[in-house]
């Protein structure tokens, strides 16, 4: 029944989703911080917003100044090679990965509830 309730509100959400992508994506292209948004030939369900910061310090800065804010920000994620069941695991460099990983955030995306 949860289920089946939430599946009826799916396409509200994915509405809700996008507007709120159309304001991150319209505010930080006045900024240094690049918004990732859905690339050609793709529809993203924006489930999560992402931001690619310059540096690790700015993100840290950035991830600081808005959680001591109140805004729950927090990085994209952890590397999996870096959790500890993984860590006896083949990898390469991870070059790319790791560059993303100390500049990504993932932004509050929530849907606001309706009364």
């Amino acid at each position: 029944a949860l289920a089946c309730a939430q599946l009826e509100q799916l396409e509200n959400f994915l509405k809700e989703k996008r507007k709120i992508s159309e304001l991150y994506q319209n505010f930080f292209e006045k900024t240094n911080i690049s918004f990732k948004a859905e690339i050609k030939n793709t529809k993203s369900n924006y489930w999560l917003n992402t931001i690619e910061l310059p540096s690790k310090r700015e993100r840290d800065l950035f991830l600081e100044e808005t959680n001591k804010n109140h805004i729950m920000t927090r990085p994209a994620w952890n590397l999996l090679n870096t959790l500890p069941v993984y860590a006896k695991c083949f990898t390469d460099t991870l070059e790319n990965s790791n560059y993303l990983s100390e500049r990504l955030v993932n932004l509050p995306s929530g849907v606001p509830w309706k009364k």
